[in-house]
């Protein structure tokens, strides 16, 4: 016997990680998760490690969505759209020095990599640790 348990009201993904996400009418779950969740993440290249919303806070304010459906592992461009409304795609050479204008730092974004380039998510030590 099957026993309801809630209902989804809305589905939201977020294609780059401590960014403002996109709501979805459809999504697709597989075993990591859903499809195209956190599928960029933005590197402080001071600290030489991605960043996190608690150290470079400016990240929520910027909102992310795919430039096309993501499929398998792979995710397509995104485009971020910064407080002032301006729209910066990932497909453009520039995007990365726009987004580093606008947080006040050098930084680039990247695209999920895989599971061998596990250096690539290394932080230099635990978030939140002092």
């Amino acid at each position: 016997m099957r026993k309801k348990v809630g209902h989804i009201k809305e589905l939201w993904r977020y294609p780059v990680k401590s960014m403002m996400g996109q709501r979805v009418a459809t999504a697709q779950i597989e075993k990591y998760g859903l499809l195209g969740d956190r599928g960029w993440a933005v590197r402080d290249e001071q600290a030489q490690q991605l960043t996190v919303v608690r150290k470079t806070p400016q990240l929520l304010q910027c909102r992310a969505r795919y430039d096309g459906e993501p499929h398998g592992r792979s995710v397509p461009p995104v485009i971020v759209t910064l407080p002032d409304g301006k729209e910066i795609s990932t497909g453009d050479a520039a995007a990365q020095q726009e987004l580093s204008e606008y947080l006040r730092k050098p930084v680039s974004i990247w695209p999920l990599q895989p599971k061998s380039k596990w250096r690539h998510y290394r932080l230099n030590g635990a978030v939140g640790a002092r």
